[in-house]
């Protein structure tokens, strides 16, 4: 049965690259006239700081809705805006993409996303109000899940909206510092502040590790202990 659905996983994952590949290839042959061209452009877009700002606000806003990790923007926001401005575009954005998943996992499409998540194994428990909030401040705290992901399985329980931004925003952007950190850093050229930010990375990944262990120890003592009678 894990057999046929990682099966199944790794047909959706190719299926899904095959598709992107062939609309990036039909775009690039309808829209350009030279390759060279747009890779020149594709090269500025990602690594100068000035270069078509608007377009990435637009693919920042839209594309980590679709899966595309938020880390890329990260990095990308610190050379292009520096630490602080990067941190603000940052967060503006995951306000924003947040609140969309709560309105969309409070309406009619929220059982075609359950059956999607269902179904790649990310299940949200049923639990009491006191309960859920330990369970979504370990999910968003855990760096392992995509960022999109953690947005609906939060969005996708009973808490409400304002308790699920008070968890999700403010421990979402602190994982985002160290990425636009360490871009900004190497923006200006700053050697102190890049250091910070591998220390900040290697702290969330040793906390990380630590708290997945702590979680995987609760779930098996939990699952060793004898039923109440």
């Amino acid at each position: 049965m894990n057999t046929n659905r990682r099966k199944r996983r790794q047909a959706t994952l190719w299926l899904g690259l095959t598709l992107a590949a062939m609309v990036v290839i039909a775009m690039v042959l309808t829209f350009a006239t030279d390759i060279g061209q747009v890779l020149v452009q594709l090269k500025d877009f990602l690594l100068k700081p000035n270069a078509a700002t608007e377009w990435y606000l637009v693919a920042l806003i839209f594309l980590p809705l679709l899966g595309v990790p938020l880390s890329m923007f990260c990095i990308m926001a610190g050379v292009k805006f520096g630490f602080t401005w990067g941190m603000a575009v940052i967060g503006a954005a995951m306000f924003g993409q947040m609140l969309i998943c709560y309105a969309a996992m409070h309406s009619y499409i929220k059982p075609v996303v359950k059956r999607f998540l269902d179904q790649r194994g990310y299940n949200t428990p049923r639990l009491g109000k006191s309960s859920q909030v330990n369970w979504a401040i370990a999910l968003v705290a855990v760096p392992v899940l995509p960022y999109m992901v953690k947005n609906v399985l939060l969005a996708s329980g009973t808490l409400p909206l304002r308790t699920y931004m008070l968890i999700n925003w403010p421990l979402q952007m602190l994982q985002a510092v160290p990425y636009v950190m360490f871009s900004g850093a190497v923006k200006s050229q700053n050697a102190t502040l890049m250091w910070v930010a591998i220390g900040i990375f290697l702290v969330f990944w040793i906390g990380a590790r630590k708290l997945q262990k702590r979680h995987k120890n609760r779930t098996h003592a939990s699952d060793q202990a004898p039923p109440k009678y």
